[in-house]
């Protein structure tokens, strides 16, 4: 019979995860700074160690695991999810329907435009992309997921297309959108486009 405990298996598992990630790069392994037994044998009293890495104790591994379960549970979202919150809000801001895009964030987001505008709900972005274009839409080439301690960051990228006030078509605007998710809701928007150097160009002031 194994003599072990909860924390036994729970390190072991640990350790477990280590050597899967690691491969055949480990050269040794131990679980904290003591020994614990697997079939009345203690396993050795040294450390893990890798090429090209710093050695780690269990210690480490088990506040690693314990860390990557805490970032699963706060953001509790996949990479897929994730960008799907940002495309249906893209969607609804492109009819443009602010209050359906709205559902999509948090009540206090905190969105900055272009310009360094201030914004509190999508219909404020609405009001100045009707003063700047007669329409505008985007097209979108794709989005790119980063994943935080408490919180989930998609940079979405593309260009955008439409007609300036006059009814002069434009297109291959670029454009990047940052949103930062937490709990299902985005609570951070930045938007960059190269609107004004476009304004510029016509204006034949391109420096």
């Amino acid at each position: 019979m194994i003599a072990c405990n909860l924390d036994t298996v729970y390190i072991y598992l640990c350790v477990c995860w280590e050597v899967a990630r690691l491969g055949d790069d480990i050269l040794s392994v131990s679980i904290y700074d003591r020994p614990i037994k697997s079939h009345g044998q203690p396993l050795g009293p040294g450390k893990i160690r890798s090429e090209g890495e710093s050695e780690r104790t269990g210690q480490d591994m088990k506040a690693t695991a314990d860390k990557e379960l805490a970032e699963t549970k706060l953001t509790g979202l996949s990479d897929e999810q994730a960008r799907q919150i940002v495309r249906r809000f893209l969607d609804a801001s492109m009819v443009p329907d602010p209050e359906t895009a709205m559902t999509f964030m948090s009540p206090g987001v905190s969105i900055t435009f272009t310009g360094g505008r201030r914004c509190k709900h999508p219909r404020e972005i609405a009001e100045v992309n009707g003063r700047r274009y007669k329409k505008v839409k985007k097209q979108i080439d794709n989005f790119d997921v980063v994943r935080g301690a408490d919180e989930t960051i998609v940079y979405c990228v593309g260009t955008l297309y439409g007609e300036w006030p006059d009814g002069q078509p434009f297109k291959d605007n670029r454009y990047i959108d940052r949103f930062v998710i937490r709990g299902g809701l985005i609570v951070q928007m930045d938007v960059w486009n190269d609107s004004a150097e476009r304004l510029l160009d016509r204006e034949g002031l391109d420096i």
